[in-house]
């Protein structure tokens, strides 16, 4: 007792100066003690160093005084010195409990203080003394040191003070790196486990080798280590992510990440040996923990990050100079060679003692070294690096027990399922070997005469050399030839339900594949790749589409591979994936092939008018390919760009493609409305190099057919800046001369008239000779006169730029249009007088109609031709005859070629287009069956706005030219965007209407008119929504995008969509019904999508009209006869399969369907009771409430004298509306894993933040939503009235809903009959009725009997109150909601076991 109290007396005193001088110079957070801790010190004085406050008895306060610096430094130095003498003494004596309390607080203190490493090292012998002697004081040792972190300031706990060894011999500086001390500490007091018994030191040594005591005494230190290390990490890990830490909890994950950090930091370090055995076991938690459902969510996503990351830096780490692509981990070859240098410097004494225990040959040359023998040197030489440098014992004890471990697991073959912690040995080795092993590491623990004949070698093993031995004797480390076993669990893990799940497991195996590429050429993973591509959430999409640009950075030769599912997300509907493809295409896009490279480019410039963020990608992209600085001498690349430019060009030689091009190039040469001078020199050379190219074809003898991507490149350019081919048009100009045949000849010729009409206006400046102007308009009438419309389009176009701008030759154009205007004079005459001739006079007729509309819009025919005798001008005059051949049936193109003439002409004179003969006109043609005049009329609007749009920007660009800062082009805007303004709202309900065809070609155009509508502003939005909503169901995908598009700009903007909804649902399901014909039932939904989703998705975020939304679409069920049964089939599949992601929404749809339920289905019954007179018979039978039996009996029910069978066909045809919300609230319940309980605890008026929680529907291949019952009856009846044949089918088909109706709405489920099992455990089966809930934090279930407790006392009081026999009349029906709201708000405290019920619930929540 004396020496307990003598020692408690010490540890007081050292405790005192430790906390009152030490602590306080050392560390400046520690220089104001908390208040308790004053108060433990005695009262009568209390010194406190540095400035503190000093407290005197009598209560006045003085200030503290300092101690001198080497007085300070004495006692630091003195205090170290007693703590050593205290390790020492725990080692040797056996102390009370008490005693080793107090040791405990002392040696854990100066880890927490900082610079004090000197201390620091005292303390950590005495905490390994103590941890190594006392095993019932480590779990306290574990839990004081979880205290002490919780005590520190949050800017301390991840700070890294712990120095490793230098990677260099003799450096003083920490280049090894540096761990937190937590960490460092951690470790030492597992390693000190590791030990020798003291009584085994004076053993012989046979009797040490045949030993069995050790050799158990050594595994079951290492079980230990083991066992308390998992305890450690599986406590730290669920205080790190079991649950959210509050502000007034400590947030432990930044030293749990930190702390493996350390571990994979100190892998290869030979004095830190159990840093594997503790990533082993954090890899076996982490998996046990993502691959347990019932796990929480947060702990599972940490798992899973943690894992990617520890295999991934440890394959890393061991894998520096590897190259095999195997899973499994063999040595470097850089660490062969250095250990076989090493090898061949061990003297051959030294090798023969160190042998000798293997009973191999005393004398031996490393050539003939086997494996084995190889791996007893290398363990010698590291035993020897770390007696040598005086490490604790512990360290070597640590290695030679993990080694004699997986010996005697190797021995017992046992091949089970699970990971061992540290298996370091391969197995397949001989028991005898294996004999031969385990004493040959039990010597080199015990017997220290070869270490002595070595010691004059130990220099040569450096710290460098150390980490190669480590790396070459953890070659077969669990972790390492396990790495494919990982693998497969996180390949696994992408196929999650949980969206936030596959998301971790995709970063966690981009962080893996980033470290050994190789891996992504598995066949397996190549599938998963390509199936979550395609997933249903953009997170999960992103992270996939990262995963294959981090591979493709390391080995670009898989581009190609997997350039198709790329390019495919480049049509995503994230932008964040849009961009990411975009990102990884642009760096791969110079190793891929000729025509892949001309393809991707060709789907790049297709996504040019993308989002802004989008098309500044794209279009960066071809400025690097493109019009990147190139030198003047550098003619290949010119002719590389060149060529790159035409194939994309001819790739996209159609209307909207070619738009696409132009856009881009405007977008690349002219950012600001100007041609930058080094850009313009870089197409002139483009320019020239194209030139060049169809000259060199031509001398070949080459058709214009071969120049068409070398053309059509040419009036690309052109159209940016025309001047670059002014220099080119005499060497061009013999081409317009060209006879054409071929289809492809005419485009080549086509694109070449085009590129010449737009430069031929520079030649002003340029003052072309007499015979070039008068060669090329010979040319160009010949071909407007004898060629085909696109030719004479091209060519008149050409012509008016030569004549108006340079010539002023306007007697050809004179002479042209009288020549056709006499022939429609002419044939008019003809046909008001039944000639013959008028069917030969076919050619000259159609190219009159088409060749006078484009010389009207080219020319100004009023100024060139004169007027009449009558004073009628002569545009007029070309009016009226295009509207009079417009309407006559002469022959079947006179009409088509009238309505492309008054296009053209439309284009020059936009007013007369509304008048009445011209909206006569194109109303009828609008609404005729004929597809080519519908398409016509659609063509010749979208080109009145197009030339519109493009009148409006010259001549804003001529105003900014001129310098007319005041004011703006607002007034010529707005006239002429009130012509066109006016004009689409007199044909807009007319275009509208007819959307709705089978026809893909006039849908395609009326989407395209309607874009440019609303893009440009010409009418109020709103009457277009229902027309776009009924667009986003088409089955074609473009016209799906472009519809989507307009309704997010207009829903962004206006926020009109909740205006048009009930009217755009019904469009919706017309335009299906004429789609499909009338042939089957039109279903709202493919598979498990809804088709309205998109226009959901839009008012998804915002809270006020999603609600608006849902609740518009649930009350269409309040009129059935208005509605019809087969739309509201319709309405229900959507709300169906709307991809819900956030609890409120499910809950608020399930809740008023209960609503309308509790309301349509008592009224229902009643309205049955009544119409089979059931309450007139139980009047006369003196019974005050009806026997529901008497509704199921049907012989009864045949026999009635008061049966209304109109009334009940009624009845009969309402009841499949209650059907259809019935199995929708079943079927969402289901899907979403919902209770009962949690349905009923819904309130609407709950903040937001209640039910913003995110969630997510069970995927199951063959869980449908069907209400079999309705399809049915509307597959044999699909018209609106359901007709049935007989009172008796009546009877059945009411008394069918009725079971359902009480089985689903009042039970639950639980009372369904036999056949109606299917209908509702379709559901209910697949998930089962207590399945935990998809979302972040809920692993919780609901007993099953309160479950179903509270929801039927609840559905018994409605159904005495509903069903009494006792009509309850409702004038207002929204007083009636109110009321049963507030019943239900009642209901829900109305009983303890709802209390409870409702708090669990919440709690789940």
């Amino acid at each position: 007792m004396v020496v307990e109290e003598i020692l408690e007396s010490v540890l007081e005193h050292a405790r005192f100066h430790l906390i009152t001088n030490i602590y306080s110079e050392m560390d400046p957070s520690y220089r104001y003690a908390p208040l308790e801790q004053e108060e433990e010190m005695p009262s009568e004085f209390i010194i406190h160093v540095g400035g503190r406050i000093s407290k005197q008895k009598g209560g006045r306060a003085k200030k503290g005084f300092s101690l001198n610096r080497w007085d300070l430094t004495l006692l630091y130095f003195k205090l170290a010195e007693l703590l050593e003498s205290l390790s020492i003494l725990v080692k040797s004596c056996v102390l009370t409990d008490t005693l080793v309390l107090q040791l405990s607080a002392l040696a854990l203190k100066p880890f927490f203080v900082e610079n004090n490493s000197t201390l620091q090292l005292s303390a950590l012998k005495l905490a390994r003394n103590i941890f190594s002697k006392y095993p019932k004081h480590r779990h306290l040792l574990l839990d004081e040191i979880f205290q002490s972190l919780a005590k520190l300031p949050s800017n301390k706990r991840a700070l890294r003070t712990y120095y490793l060894e230098p990677q260099t011999d003799g450096g003083e500086d920490p280049q090894g790196g540096s761990i937190q001390m937590v960490t460092a500490l951690v470790m030492q007091l597992l390693q000190s486990i590791a030990t020798v018994p003291r009584e085994r030191s004076h053993l012989e040594t046979d009797e040490l080798i045949s030993g069995l005591s050790l050799d158990a005494h050594l595994i079951g230190s290492i079980d230990e280590i083991v066992k308390t290390g998992q305890s450690f990490l599986t406590t730290l890990f669920k205080k790190c992510y079991a649950t959210a830490p509050s502000k007034s909890e400590v947030d432990f994950r930044p030293i749990f990440e930190n702390f493996v950090q350390d571990l994979i930091t100190t892998l290869l370090l030979p004095h830190w040996p159990v840093s594997s055995t503790l990533l082993s076991i954090m890899c076996r938690l982490f998996l046990m923990t993502f691959t347990n459902k019932q796990a929480e969510l947060s702990m599972r996503l940490a798992a899973l990050e943690h894992v990617g990351n520890i295999i991934s830096q440890c394959r890393s780490q061991m894998s520096e100079n590897h190259t095999s692509s195997s899973p499994s981990y063999s040595p470097a070859d850089e660490d062969i060679s250095v250990i076989g240098k090493l090898l061949k410097s061990v003297p051959l004494e030294v090798k023969s003692k160190v042998l000798s225990s293997l009973q191999m040959k005393e004398c031996m040359e490393i050539e003939t070294d086997t494996e084995y023998e190889i791996k007893a040197l290398v363990s010698f030489l590291l035993l020897l690096y770390l007696k040598e440098r005086e490490e604790d014992s512990s360290i070597v004890s640590f290695w030679v027990g993990s080694w004699v471990r997986d010996l005697a697991a190797s021995t017992e073959k046992e091949k089970t399922a699970d990971l061992d912690d540290c298996q370091l040995v391969s197995p397949g080795i001989s028991s005898a070997r294996e004999q031969a092993f385990r004493e040959f590491y039990l010597r080199l623990l015990t017997d220290t005469d070869p270490f002595k004949s070595a010691s004059k070698i130990c220099y040569k093993v450096t710290s460098q050399t150390a980490t190669s031995l480590v790396r070459f004797l953890t070659a077969n480390l669990s972790l390492l030839q396990n790495f494919s076993f990982y693998l497969n669990h996180l390949i696994r893990m992408v196929n999650e339900t949980n969206v936030q799940l596959r998301t971790r497991a995709m970063k966690s195996l981009t962080s893996v594949l980033s470290v050994d590429p190789t891996l992504i050429g598995s066949s397996d993973l190549k599938t998963w790749v390509r199936t979550r591509m395609c997933d249903m959430s953009s997170m999960v999409r992103e992270t996939t589409v990262e995963l294959v640009g981090r591979s493709l950075q390391q080995r670009p030769e898989l581009a190609t591979e997997f350039y198709d599912i790329l390019s495919e997300r480049m049509l995503d509907t994230s932008i964040a994936v849009r961009k990411r493809v975009i990102r990884i295409l642009r760096d791969s896009i110079h190793k891929m092939p000729p025509a892949v490279h001309t393809d991707l480019c060709v789907k790049l410039v297709m996504r040019v008018q993308e989002e802004k963020s989008v098309q500044q990608l794209i279009v960066g992209m071809f400025q690097d390919l493109w019009f990147s600085p190139l030198s003047s001498c550098n003619k290949e690349e010119e002719k590389k760009r060149a060529q790159s430019i035409y194939n994309v060009v001819f790739a996209l030689d159609e209307p909207p493609g070619f738009t696409m091009v132009q856009e881009l190039l405007t977008l690349l040469l002219k950012p600001d409305g100007i041609v930058d001078q080094q850009k313009r020199n870089l197409c002139r050379k483009i320019t020239d190099s194209l030139v060049e190219s169809i000259l060199q074809l031509d001398e070949q003898g080459a058709s214009l057919a071969k120049m068409i991507p070398m053309n059509a490149t040419l009036h690309v350019l052109s159209l940016i800046d025309g001047s670059l081919l002014v220099s080119h048009l005499t060497a061009l100009q013999p081409y317009l001369a060209s006879h054409c045949t071929t289809q492809g000849e005419l485009i080549g010729l086509t694109h070449l008239l085009r590129a010449f009409s737009n430069s031929i206006p520079l030649l002003v400046s340029h003052k072309p000779g007499p015979q070039f102007l008068a060669s090329t308009e010979e040319n160009l009438m010949k071909l407007s006169m004898a060629s085909g419309s696109m030719i004479v389009e091209a060519s008149l176009s050409c012509l008016a730029a030569l004549v108006n701008s340079v010539t002023h030759n306007f007697k050809l154009v004179q002479e042209c249009f009288c020549k056709f205007s006499e022939c429609l004079e002419r044939s008019h005459s003809m046909l008001l007088s039944n000639s013959s001739q008028l069917a030969q006079l076919k050619p000259i007729i159609l190219r009159s109609l088409f060749t006078v509309g484009l010389l009207c819009r080219y020319f100004e025919i009023d100024t060139i031709i004169a007027k009449q005798k009558d004073g009628i001008l002569p545009t007029r005059r070309v009016f009226s005859k295009l509207i009079y051949f417009a309407k006559q049936d002469i022959f079947p193109e006179c009409q088509e070629k009238s309505l492309v003439g008054l296009g053209f002409f439309f284009l020059a004179h936009p007013s007369l287009m509304l008048e009445d003969e011209a909206i006569e006109l194109y109303s009828e043609c609008l609404s005729d069956v004929c597809v080519s005049k519908k398409c016509q009329v659609l063509t010749n609007l979208t080109n009145h706005l197009q030339e519109d749009e493009e009148r409006l920007k010259r001549a804003d660009k001529e105003w900014k030219k001129d310098g007319n800062d005041e004011g703006t082009l607002q007034d010529i805007g707005d006239k002429q965007s009130t012509l066109s303004s006016t004009m689409i709202q007199r044909f807009l309900p007319y275009v509208m209407n007819a959307f709705f065809t089978a026809e893909v070609r006039v849908r395609s155009h009326i989407t395209g008119l309607l874009s440019m509508v609303l893009r440009q502003g010409l009418i109020y939005p709103a009457p277009c929504i229902p027309c776009l909503i009924a667009m986003v169901t088409d089955c074609n995908q473009a016209i799906r995008e472009k519809a989507e598009l307009m309704l997010e700009e207009m829903n962004h903007s206006n926020k009109l969509m909740h205006t048009q909804v009930v009217l755009g649902i019904r469009r919706s399901f017309d335009f299906l019904e004429i789609l499909s014909s009338g042939v089957g039932l039109i279903r709202g939904r493919e598979g498990m999508e809804s088709k309205l989703f998109p226009v959901y998705n839009m008012v998804h975020n915002n809270r006020q009209q999603r609600r608006a939304f849902l609740l518009t679409m649930v009350r269409l069920f309040d009129d059935v006869d208005k509605q019809g049964i087969p739309f509201l089939l319709y309405v229900a599949d959507n709300l169906a399969c709307f991809n819900y992601s956030l609890l409120g929404e499910v809950l608020f749809v399930i809740h008023h369907i209960s609503v309308h339920l509790s309301m349509a289905g008592p009224t229902l019954i009643d309205s049955f009771q009544e119409s089979m007179g059931l309450k007139a018979l139980s009047s006369q039978q003196g019974q005050q409430a009806l026997d529901e039996s008497a509704m199921l009996d049907t012989e009864s029910l045949l026999r009635s004298e008061f049966c209304d069978d109109s009334r009940l066909a009624t009845s009969v045809y309402h009841s499949y509306a209650i059907m259809l919300l019935l199995h929708l609230s079943s079927f969402l319940k289901s899907i979403y894993c919902l209770t009962d309980v949690r349905c009923h605890e819904y309130i609407p008026t709950a903040p937001s933040k209640v039910y913003d929680k995110l969630i997510s529907r069970k995927l199951t291949p063959n869980l449908q939503f069907e209400p079999v019952e309705v399809v049915e009856a509307l597959e044999l009846s699909q018209d609106a009235k359901l007709v049935l044949r007989s009172r008796n089918e009546l009877l059945q088909r009411f008394q069918e809903f009725y079971k359902l109706y009480k089985a689903i709405e009042v039970d639950g489920g639980e009372s369904l009959p036999e056949t109606y099992q299917t209908t509702y455990q379709s559901y209910t089966e697949l998930f089962g009725e207590t399945s935990e809930l998809s979302e972040p934090g809920h692993n919780k279930q609901i007993p099953k009997d309160n479950q179903m407790k509270a929801p039927k006392k609840k559905s018994s009081k409605t159904n005495k109150n509903n069903t009494g026999g006792k009509h309850i009349s409702t004038p207002n029906p929204k007083e009636k909601r109110k009321s049963i709201r507030s019943k239900r708000k009642f209901n829900y405290f109305e009983s303890s076991e709802d209390s409870n019920c409702g708090s669990s619930t919440n709690e789940d929540m």
